[in-house]
């Protein structure tokens, strides 16, 4: 891995199905910046190529990824918590996608997705700030993503 263009690595998850696959995320909110996850299913002896992470929201809006905060594994999905949204594998993370997740009275925001984690089966938890508005949670089970937050909640 000492051979790759970005050493700084925001997040590392074990697949716990296969303990010799780990997926790491470039970049990181302090060291340095990094947009792409490798691969290894060897223990780190080997390493896929960067998979680099882009997308483009709804409304022609591009994502830009600076750092990968978090990344969830399970089943065979891996999913990527960055700072320019959520992204989702289902090819044990040869190629990602940009995944929209809901805005409040259906304004496009910007979204910056701080931790993703499994909770079993084919659900998920993601944590997110968007700007402008105050932090949420989202939940699923498949890939509806409805808010955690009660119509009344002021977190």
């Amino acid at each position: 891995f000492d051979l790759q263009p970005n050493l700084a690595i925001g997040a590392l998850a074990i697949d716990p199905a296969r303990p010799d696959t780990l997926y790491a995320g470039t970049g990181d909110f302090v060291d340095g910046s990094g947009d792409t996850i490798q691969t290894t299913h060897d223990g780190g002896s080997t390493w896929s190529d960067p998979v680099r992470l882009t997308g483009t929201y709804p409304d022609g809006t591009a994502a830009y990824v600076g750092s990968v905060r978090s990344i969830g594994v399970q089943h065979g999905t891996v999913l990527a918590a960055t700072d320019g949204g959520l992204f989702a594998s289902t090819d044990d993370g040869a190629s990602f996608t940009l995944v929209d997740l809901p805005n409040a009275s259906g304004v496009l925001l910007a979204e910056e997705v701080w931790s993703i984690v499994p909770t079993g089966g084919s659900s998920w938890v993601a944590s997110t700030t968007c700007f402008s508005q105050a932090p949420d949670c989202f939940r699923t089970s498949g890939w509806g993503w409805p808010s955690l937050r009660s119509p009344r909640s002021t977190v």
